[in-house]
C-alpha cells in the first residue's frame, strides 16, 4: 500500500467536519441532514477502503467475489455522490428524487463513455450504479416520504379520536 491509499480516508473527517459546521452555521442541520451526512461518510469510507484495500487483495489472490471488487467503487461511489448532493442541495422531496435519478444516470453515462480515469467499460459497473441508485431511491422514499406520511396520517387519526371524546 502506498501513501496515496490513505489520502481520501484522511480527508473524510475533515470534509464531514466542514460540512457539519457549515450546515450548523446556516441553521440547516436537521435530523435528516445528520442522517445524510452519516450516509455520505459511510459510503465514502466503504468506497475508499474497497478501492485501496479490498480490491487489491482480491486481485492479488485471484479470488472470484461475484464482481464485488470490480464494482465496489461504482456502487458505493454512486451512493456517495447521491448522499453528498442531497446533503448540500436538498430543497424538497420531489427535487431530491430527481437528484437521485439524475446522479444515477450520470454515473451510468460516465461508465458508458469511458472517460479519463475510467478506461474500461464494464457492464457490471452499469448494473452496480443502477442497483445502488434504486436502493438510494427506495431508502429515500421509505425514510423521507412514506414513514413521515404514515406518521402524519396516524397523528391526524389520533387528533380526530381526541376531538370526538
Amino acid at each position: 500500500m502506498n501513501a496515496d491509499t490513505f489520502g481520501p480516508l484522511i480527508l473524510l473527517p475533515i470534509i464531514c467536519t466542514i460540512i457539519y459546521y457549515m450546515l450548523k452555521k446556516q441553521n440547516l442541520l436537521t435530523k435528516e441532514k445528520k442522517l445524510l451526512l452519516i450516509l455520505f461518510a459511510v459510503s465514502f469510507f466503504i468506497t475508499e477502503v474497497g478501492r485501496s484495500i479490498y480490491r487489491p487483495e482480491i486481485y492479488e489472490h485471484g479470488i472470484f467475489d461475484l464482481y464485488i471488487a470490480d464494482t465496489l467503487g461504482t456502487s458505493f461511489g454512486t451512493l456517495t455522490a447521491i448522499f453528498f448532493v442531497l446533503l448540500l442541495q436538498a430543497k424538497n422531496k420531489i427535487s431530491d428524487m430527481f437528484y437521485i435519478i439524475g446522479i444515477t444516470i450520470l454515473v451510468m453515462v460516465y461508465e458508458v463513455l469511458a472517460l479519463p480515469g475510467n478506461e474500461v467499460y464494464d457492464i457490471h459497473d452499469m448494473y452496480a450504479a443502477l442497483i445502488c441508485g434504486l436502493l438510494a431511491a427506495a431508502f429515500y422514499f421509505i425514510y423521507f416520504l412514506w414513514i413521515p406520511y404514515k406518521r402524519s396520517k396516524s397523528s391526524k387519526i389520533d387528533e380526530k379520536s381526541i376531538d370526538t371524546d
